[in-house]
């Protein structure tokens, strides 16, 4: 008897430790582009749960020349009209450092409403699954892993 409770314990911890949740897989892409003046850096962090995306992460690095610093404040305002009106499942953070604008922008895919997901199809076929994602973003330019 002491040995089946010893089995089940052993099963139990089996289970706890490999996890008999979701199948979660993420997919990490990048692109940058450079110009005379400037080189921008652009990163999707998408995440899916059981083939379902739950969270779109989005960021962008904006390198300018020195003599071309006071331009950033440009993207700044920028970004934070994009912005400015988000909703909840959206989070941002911004900061300029010398001659770079970083920018994030996190979308919490789970929290966003029948509606909202309605609203924002725009991209609903490119990333509804890991693989037309991967294949959508090396085919805007990015490189996927």
């Amino acid at each position: 008897m002491k040995r089946m409770g010893l089995i089940g314990v052993c099963f139990g911890l089996i289970l706890l430790l490999t996890g008999c949740g979701k199948d979660t897989v993420e997919l990490t892409c990048s692109m940058t582009e450079d110009a005379s003046y400037a080189s921008m850096t652009a990163e999707y962090h998408l995440v899916y749960e059981d083939e379902k995306l739950t969270v779109m992460d989005q960021g962008a690095i904006i390198e300018v020349d020195e003599d071309y610093a006071n331009y950033l404040s440009y993207f700044e305002d920028s970004f934070k009209e994009e912005f400015e009106d988000s909703p909840d499942y959206v989070k941002t953070s911004y900061k300029t450092e010398g001659n770079r604008f970083i920018a994030t922008a996190s979308y919490d895919i789970t929290k966003m409403s029948n509606e909202e997901l309605e609203d924002s199809n725009d991209y609903e076929e490119e990333f509804a699954t890991y693989e037309s994602a991967k294949s959508y973003l090396e085919d805007e330019g990015y490189t996927c892993k």
